[in-house]
């Protein structure tokens, strides 16, 4: 049965700038005690700064999931979590590519890798496993002490030709990611997340939401990724175009 009364803290900073642990109660019954999951807010919007508390949970391997649909296709280069406390003890992030159908392993974090998911904490990354999921230990991660980021490219030999990598363009390339908190300290978390649906720019002629190909009358030359130096537009005539030419 789940708990709708428990006692939470949070880091808060104080009057004199020194980061402090201040504690309230959460109820889930109360509109302005609660912190259900729609208080995940975007840390950029400092007139709305909210936090989701989940239900006290310290014993493994129970844990705590979100998910988050990002409805297309995009590649990741960048991933941030804001705690409202301290991080997580051991935390997984996962990603899907066909909607939340499968998932594969995308970064662990724990003060115990081998123990919690069974991962070697210092296993290299060479060109024969750019798409390995590493372990990183959760105490090493940053001088800031409630936030983690994962970038995807960090240390991928890759990285530096990633336009000439199909591997690492697969590896960062998402359309979920499911962050799973198996071992908490913390009780609370938000994350740096806006949802909105992105078309293509040029629609008209890259038909698809991930303008993955070239429409008709626009293919006077193979469909391309884009690149630094070129964006590879779709090269060719439209139909009323084509029409006028042939009469």
């Amino acid at each position: 049965m789940i708990k709708t009364l428990f006692r939470y803290c949070s880091l808060r900073e104080n009057a004199m700038g020194v980061m402090e642990e201040v504690c309230n109660i959460c109820d889930a019954s109360s509109k302005t005690r609660s912190h259900p999951a729609s208080y995940l807010t975007d840390l950029n919007n400092l007139q709305n700064v909210t936090c989701w508390v989940s239900e006290p949970s310290t014993d493994y391997p129970y844990n705590v999931t979100l998910t988050l649909s990002l409805r297309k296709k995009y590649e990741l280069t960048y991933i941030s979590v804001q705690f409202c406390n301290r991080l997580a003890d051991s935390m997984a992030f996962y990603k899907s590519v066909d909607f939340g159908k499968t998932w594969m392993p995308f970064q662990f974090y724990s003060t115990e890798c081998q123990k919690i998911y069974d991962r070697n904490p210092n296993i290299k990354i060479g060109k024969h496993n750019e798409q390995e999921a590493l372990c990183t230990n959760t105490h090493a991660l940053t001088s800031v002490p409630n936030r983690v980021a994962f970038a995807t490219l960090e240390n991928r030999p890759s990285a530096f030709e990633f336009e000439h990598s199909p591997v690492l363009q697969d590896w960062i390339t998402a359309t979920d990611i499911r962050v799973v908190f198996n071992r908490l300290s913390p009780d609370q978390v938000t994350i740096d997340f806006i949802p909105v649906i992105i078309m293509c720019e040029y629609f008209y002629i890259s038909p698809g939401a991930d303008c993955e190909r070239c429409k008709t009358f626009h293919l006077d030359r193979p469909w391309g990724r884009a690149t630094s130096e070129n964006a590879n537009h779709c090269v060719g005539k439209s139909f009323l175009q084509f029409f006028l030419s042939r009469r």
